[in-house]
């Protein structure tokens, strides 16, 4: 595994969907999806999949009264419908793109900003079901190939975020998570055990020798029977 840098900077965490829908807010009913479609069109091999009346939208830090530019590429499931991009800063939304007619052809739009708030809200809104992959806000006018956000690097089974990291199998659906508050085992959406600095939670255990309880000491006996202890 080999973990590559560029001069380009994405400002939007997670902007494809491969860590799900972290950082981002949603209405209405928005997935992602990964499959031979996004692997043929797409750089990153992930994309939002919106459903018609969906909006997805991130807030992010920038560089106050400087240019940046917003790339992404985006099909719809269908001809016709409306799919806008917007950015909302000092609580004013400005529209950046509105296409009345979608197609189902993938399409790269990309158009730039001059920013005027230290921290800006990009959304997607769509009337029809659409895709959106590749998204990234960069500083300056050039059109930036997608990367990944800084601190952020995905495989099948390794995620490391401003979340923490977590390391799962798909073959056995477990997960581990660390995070700076708490180290978590999940088994599907499960959480099963859970150790945080003060305190330990765990769920179906099985205990097979000795276990010892403050002053409580449980003894197994040839397997079939149990004592307990006050030490």
């Amino acid at each position: 595994m080999s973990v590559s840098r560029t001069s380009y900077r994405n400002l939007l965490k997670n902007s494809t969907g491969r860590n799900g829908l972290t950082f981002w807010n949603t209405t209405g009913t928005v997935a992602t999806v990964s499959n031979t479609n996004t692997s043929n069109n797409t750089v990153s091999n992930s994309a939002f999949q919106l459903a018609a009346g969906s909006i997805i939208s991130q807030d992010f830090s920038l560089k106050f009264n400087e240019a940046h530019t917003v790339s992404l590429l985006f099909r719809a499931s269908c001809s016709g419908g409306e799919a806008k991009v917007s950015i909302t800063q000092n609580s004013t939304e400005s529209i950046l793109y509105d296409n009345a007619n979608t197609g189902t052809d993938w399409k790269f739009v990309t158009f730039p900003f001059i920013s005027l708030d230290t921290v800006c809200t990009i959304k997607i809104t769509a009337s029809i079901e659409i895709f959106a992959s590749d998204l990234i806000v960069s500083e300056g006018t050039n059109i930036a190939p997608w990367v990944l956000s800084d601190e952020e690097l995905y495989t099948t089974n390794f995620i490391a975020d401003s979340t923490g990291l977590t390391i799962g199998s798909t073959t056995t659906d477990m997960k581990a998570h660390i995070s700076t508050s708490a180290f978590e085992i999940y088994c599907g959406d499960d959480l099963r055990i859970n150790v945080a600095p003060d305190s330990m939670r765990l769920q179906k255990t099985i205990i097979d020798d000795d276990l010892t309880v403050g002053s409580v000491k449980k003894i197994v006996l040839a397997g079939i029977s149990v004592d307990f202890v006050i030490l």
